[in-house]
């Protein structure tokens, strides 16, 4: 997993480089994860499409935040909007208005375990897969807000679907806190010091910074309800095993 130096867009990682157990690793300059690119520079956006050849971007955030924060158009690449969330959830992806059928704002393992059972975000979560699982040329870019938490799932099994373990997994996940912390920490002060509320603080603190249990709480869920992770990427989204045997085929090393 390598970092992507860019401006206008501090948690881009390229997958190259990460191992799938002892023997294979993936390939560079092919699956990329992100925070938004709405504010990425000129610059940044040429060198996703020159050095990376960017051909597809799935963007994964609500109709609200797309239609606030439109990302920057890159040359020669597709852009897709799959909404992981029909609606939004207030100060998890940054928007004012709720989802009743969501969980409670400080539930972060309730959201988590949302993405993996909800019918509406396992349905997009299969067009992903379906997007991801047949891309041949160039590279795909999937992202959310901050890149953590729609975008940690997408990327969690993504890298199950290669076969990659679940330290494998979760060490991807906690590297958005390289970027994230300090983020996280300006935002806490600023909180608590126009409004003086620590909770609020702590609150908005947790949305930024990846937790090991939040995800955690969607493999459990995804055991729990399909016997295994695997039993997830196959009952609930469909993935047929040529495809997922194609796709290590290609990409792994």
């Amino acid at each position: 997993m390598k970092k992507i130096e860019l401006e206008g867009a501090k948690n881009i990682r390229d997958f190259g480089g990460t191992m799938i157990g002892n023997r294979y690793r993936i390939k560079e300059d092919q699956f990329i994860r992100s925070n938004s690119l709405a504010g990425i520079t000129e610059e940044d956006a040429r060198k996703l499409e020159d050095h990376y050849r960017l051909r597809k971007i799935i963007d994964l955030r609500t109709t609200q935040e797309v239609r606030e924060k439109p990302d920057r158009k890159i040359l020669g690449a597709k852009w897709m909007h799959l909404p992981l969330f029909d609606a939004s959830q207030g100060g998890i992806t940054h928007e004012k208005e709720t989802d009743e059928n969501l969980p409670p704002l400080d539930d972060f393992i309730g959201f988590y375990t949302h993405m993996v059972t909800n019918p509406f975000s396992v349905s997009k979560l299969r067009e992903v897969f379906g997007e991801i699982t047949k891309q041949e040329n160039g590279s795909v870019l999937w992202h959310c807000t901050e890149g953590k938490d729609r975008c940690g799932i997408v990327s969690a099994l993504f890298l199950f679907l290669l076969g990659g373990d679940e330290n494998t997994v979760m060490e991807d996940y906690l590297m958005t806190n390289q970027t994230a912390k300090k983020r996280a920490e300006d935002f806490y002060e600023k909180v608590l010091r126009e409004t003086g509320n620590e909770k609020r603080a702590e609150f908005i603190r947790k949305v930024y910074v990846a937790d090991s249990s939040y995800l955690e709480g969607a493999i459990d869920s995804m055991k729990k309800n399909y016997g295994s992770v695997d039993g997830f990427l196959r009952e609930g989204l469909n993935i047929e095993e040529s495809s997922r045997i194609s796709l290590q085929k290609r990409i792994l090393e």
